[in-house]
């Protein structure tokens, strides 16, 4: 099952579908509506990606990671064009 300190922990990053589709909602109780989440995506071919804390935890840092990266290299090609002038 879903674990509430898991949910804190991480933001609640494994129920942004659900925060997604009932913003006001209050994410302690988002996982009530997991279950209609995903009958409605199944209705309407919409892949539904669960992801279990570790995983999501992984991917949001790789994900910040990538972005700080990119960003870098982004400034240092401002920076590179601006000292050949």
């Amino acid at each position: 099952g879903d674990s509430v300190l898991a949910g804190y922990a991480s933001g609640f990053l494994n129920l942004q579908i659900e925060h997604h589709m009932a913003p006001q909602m209050p994410m302690e109780n988002l996982r009530k509506i997991r279950a209609d989440s995903k009958k409605l995506a199944l209705e309407f071919n919409v892949p539904y990606r669960e992801l279990s804390f570790f995983e999501a935890i992984k991917l949001m840092l790789g994900g910040l990671y990538k972005t700080g990266r990119d960003e870098l290299a982004i400034r240092h090609s401002y920076t590179d064009a601006a000292a050949a002038v």
